[in-house]
Order: C-alpha cells, then sequence, then structure tokens
C-alpha cells in the first residue's frame, strides 16, 4: 500500500498545473490549531437551545454539529466536550420551534440562497406582495421543516454523531428525517440537467423550464454531491459513482479555487448562508479522498488549511475569506473554517 506521503509526493505534478505553486506544501495545521478553533466556536454557542442562534442560522447549526462531531473523531481531547453538546442539542434543539423563510436570492446578489429568521423580513418584488401578500414564515417541528435541504444538514449531524458515540437515538433520528425526504434523488438530480458541461453544479433550475438556470456555481452545492455520490458507491459498490464524484471535484477545484485557495463569488458579503458553504465543499472532498485517495486532494486541504491558519485568523476567530482574515467572525465562518482544518487533519 502507498503511503498518504507517497500519494501526495506522486501527485504534486497534476496539482501544480492547477495552483501556479512551485513546491508541494506540506500540512503546518495541528490539533492544537483546530482545538483553538472549536474553543472560539463554542463561544457563539447559546446552550439554553442547543444551537449557535442567534450568531448563525438553523442549518448552519447543524454545519456546526457536524463539524465538532468529525473533530471528535480524530481528536479524543475534545470527545468529551462534544459529547456533551451533541446530548444538550439532541435535546434542547427540538423544543426550539423557528420560524424562517427562505429566498432564492437578494437585490443585490440575485443567486444567494438567503434565510431569513423570526420577525426578518426579505425584500419581495413589489408586484410579488401585490399579487401574492407576505409569503407565510415556515415553523420547525423537531428537526423536521418545510425544507429538504435543512433535514439534510441535520440527518448528517445525527449519522456523524452517531459514528461517534454509537448511540441510537441520534441513528434513529437521521432514519427518521431520511424518511420524510424518502425520495430516488440521484436518478431525479441527474436528470435534471443542473451537472453542466464542465462538470460544476449550477444552484437551480428554470422554474418555466425546468432546465438548468445556469445560476451561480457555489461550493457546497458541489460538495453535498461529492459526499452523496460516496455514500451511494459504498451502499451499492459501483465505482461509478466516485468516477462522477471526482469529476465534479476537479471540475469545482478548477473553477472556485484557480490560485489554490477556494473561494465563492459573493466573497466577502456572502450573507449568513454563503459563508457555510466552503466548508460543505472541503468536508465531502475529504470523505471522496478517503474512500479514494487521489493526493492532489490532500494537498489541495493541506494548502487550504495551512491558509486559513496562517492568513485568516484574528486570535483564533476565523473569517469567511480563506485567503485573508475579513470580518466579522461568527459561528457560520468559524465552523466553515474549521470544517477544512478537519479535513487536512483527516487525510
Amino acid at each position: 500500500m502507498v503511503s498518504k506521503t507517497m500519494q501526495r509526493v506522486l501527485g504534486v505534478a497534476g496539482l501544480l498545473t492547477t495552483t501556479n505553486c512551485s513546491v508541494l506544501n506540506s500540512r503546518d495545521v495541528t490539533y492544537a490549531n483546530a482545538e483553538a478553533a472549536y474553543g472560539q466556536l463554542q463561544t457563539w454557542y447559546n446552550q439554553s437551545i442547543g444551537l449557535w442562534i442567534p450568531s448563525t442560522g438553523w442549518w448552519n447549526s447543524a454545519n456546526c454539529l457536524t463539524v465538532i462531531t468529525d473533530l471528535a473523531a480524530i481528536d479524543s481531547n475534545v470527545k468529551s466536550s462534544v459529547t456533551g453538546v451533541l446530548s444538550n442539542t439532541y435535546v434542547k434543539a427540538q423544543q426550539y420551534n423557528l420560524n424562517m423563510t427562505k429566498v432564492q436570492g437578494t437585490e443585490s446578489q440575485p443567486f444567494l440562497p438567503t434565510c431569513y429568521y423570526g420577525d426578518k423580513w426579505p425584500h419581495f418584488p413589489p408586484a410579488w406582495l401585490q399579487h401574492h401578500g407576505r409569503p407565510q414564515a415556515r415553523k420547525t417541528s423537531g428537526f423536521l421543516n418545510d425544507y429538504y435541504d435543512d433535514e439534510g444538514w441535520w440527518a448528517l449531524a445525527w449519522i456523524a454523531a452517531y459514528d461517534l458515540t454509537k448511540d441510537q437515538q441520534y441513528l434513529s433520528q437521521a432514519e427518521a428525517i431520511f424518511n420524510d425526504m424518502n425520495a430516488q434523488q440521484w436518478a431525479w438530480f441527474k436528470g435534471t440537467g443542473m451537472i453542466n458541461a464542465q462538470s460544476t453544479i449550477n444552484d437551480g433550475l428554470n422554474q418555466q423550464t425546468c432546465k438548468n438556470n445556469g445560476g451561480t456555481v457555489w461550493s457546497y452545492n458541489q460538495g453535498v454531491v461529492l459526499g452523496g455520490l460516496v455514500e451511494l458507491s459504498k451502499a451499492t459498490k459501483d465505482t461509478s459513482y466516485i468516477t462522477t464524484a471526482q469529476k465534479i471535484a476537479d471540475a469545482a477545484i478548477a473553477a472556485l479555487a484557480p490560485n489554490g485557495i477556494l473561494q465563492d463569488p459573493c466573497e466577502p458579503d456572502c450573507g449568513g448562508d454563503g459563508t457555510q458553504f466552503k466548508g460543505v465543499f472541503v468536508r465531502n472532498l475529504q470523505k471522496l479522498y478517503t474512500a479514494s485517495p487521489k493526493a492532489s486532494y490532500a494537498n489541495f486541504l493541506d494548502t487550504n488549511a495551512n491558509s486559513i491558519w496562517a492568513n485568516d485568523r484574528q486570535g483564533n476567530t476565523l473569517s469567511v475569506r480563506w485567503s485573508s482574515f475579513v470580518p466579522p467572525g461568527n459561528a457560520s465562518t468559524q465552523s466553515s473554517a474549521m470544517d477544512c482544518l478537519v479535513a487536512s487533519l483527516a487525510t
């Protein structure tokens, strides 16, 4: 078996072509760095409701839970603390019935998905309000709501929690969420045309034609598909899913990290949702790497983690732009950047 170090060395030629680097970067980020980032993230944790609200939102909190669980899976120093957070969130967050409204975009960024919570209301075109009235806010019920993407984030969080603790209640919760979704999603998704000719994924379908809307290529849309294809490959033993995932990953890195550091088109003004996107990509890229090691992926994760800790840090607070610190930091930017630190350490 080829060692991980040798895999990275063997992959350097391909990586240099895409990143314009002259040397292969080693990993500089340490477990202590990730632990410090975890400590900062928990300053935004609301113990009374089991969520990282109001620093960030509902679906973002599921991602916060996932990244600290992923850290605990590779770092025993934080396992006891994280286990306590899991238990508290499982009980408290189910009791927190949150009103929310989702829109596809904002006035300044038409393709940036945005969530509004509580009494915060988004901008709607005057014609919409005139003909349709103000849309009704949707309320959470346990870990379910009317948005399947939100449910999916929580299902993934509880699967990770089960993998860490083997506590059956977490797996049962994930199964209950999945049963609510219960659709042949990959067959449908593949047939929609959202995977474009460049092998990246656009942000949706045209509501009139049901064809690719040509919307923004966001990092998280690439990432969730990578993770899903890895799990499909495990379940079916069909390696073609891995091949498809690698094609998407390579295209995404070329499109969103031409200089080696991942960046979404909205940066640095990504609202409350866009700040979470990159963490989803790197987390799932690490899963793809584990399923089928490719040296360029490990080096990409190390390069980004090193940049975060060297350039995107004020104290232990991490921001949305991984090449330089751009305030403010919050639970969303912190957990997203932490995803990269953890992914690098796990490869």
